[in-house]
């Protein structure tokens, strides 16, 4: 007796909107679908899974505990850029403007990954001319970032929610260096002012 193990390449068809996941997909060969040269037969199924993912992303995530924030106290919001794809991202450009509750403030120190400019003014968060950035390869999903001060703001003496979703952002303009222009999937943050 003995074994043997068969491993081969698969290509997953890149995505220009959003993210997707396809999860695993299954691939099965039936009992008796493989033959040795010697004339052994797989007497029971093979089957292996294989997890995939295309698209790229911004994910923004606040560093306040629980993701909620005092008037007048700080913390930093820092977007994520992720690139699923298998080739290169050449540019990201994005403006996003934060919602009433939630006051931006000077670029972190040292934070910025993703290249370009970051620029803050009034209310809005600007990346302009981040990247390049890597295409995936295998299990490595590359990924940049950059984080701004911010500092809760609440003048009605309510608890509220500061939502902020992809109706926040403009200007997005990503580049892939084989797709062309590519829309990014933008998660929903939602943080809780007090």
């Amino acid at each position: 007796s003995g074994s043997c193990t068969v491993k081969f390449d698969y290509t997953v068809v890149a995505g220009t909107s959003g993210y997707g996941s396809g999860g695993n997909a299954v691939n099965t060969i039936a009992a008796g679908g493989v033959t040795s040269a010697e004339g052994v037969i797989n007497t029971a199924a093979i089957v292996g899974s294989m997890g995939f993912a295309w698209g790229t992303t911004i994910v923004k995530s606040i560093g306040a505990a629980n993701d909620t924030l005092a008037s007048g106290s700080g913390s930093t919001l820092t977007w994520t850029i992720n690139n699923y794809n298998a080739s290169t991202l050449n540019t990201a450009t994005f403006t996003d403007t934060l919602p009433a509750g939630l006051t931006p403030g000077a670029l972190v120190a040292g934070s910025n990954t993703c290249g370009g400019t970051v620029t803050v003014s009034g209310q809005t968060v600007t990346l302009t001319g981040g990247g390049p950035l890597a295409g995936a390869a295998g299990y490595t999903i590359p990924s940049c970032k950059f984080s701004v001060a911010v500092t809760g703001a609440n003048s009605t003496g309510s608890t509220f929610s500061a939502t902020n979703a992809q109706a926040n952002y403009s200007g997005i303009s990503f580049v892939d260096a084989v797709l062309g222009a590519v829309t990014p999937y933008i998660n929903t943050l939602a943080v809780t002012v007090t």
